[in-house]
């Protein structure tokens, strides 16, 4: 099975691929926000209900998938935040 992450490593590399998750922030907060004040977002962002939004401790899974789907270990470090970083320290110094 393809997917989304093995989309875009096809089209651009790892080194320029990222997987992150967006939990940080209350997504609770941001979903009433969402239903109070729809009209500045897109319909993608409310047609289907509240969204949900996966937990840090879900990239352990997407981890253990890229390895089991053939990704080298620093292909997988890449994608799951070395290339931010990386990114990130070229960008704000």
């Amino acid at each position: 099975m393809t997917t989304a992450t093995d989309y875009a490593v096809d089209i651009v590399g790892p080194e320029h691929v990222g997987v992150s998750t967006d939990f940080p922030f209350d997504h609770e907060d941001f979903n009433a926000m969402l239903e109070q004040s729809p009209e500045p977002f897109p319909d993608r962002y409310t047609r289907w209900g509240p969204i949900s939004f996966m937990p840090s401790e879900g990239l352990l899974t997407v981890e253990d998938a890229l390895l089991a789907g053939g990704y080298p270990n620093r292909a997988v470090g890449a994608i799951l935040g070395g290339n931010f970083l990386r990114v990130a320290e070229l960008v704000w110094q």
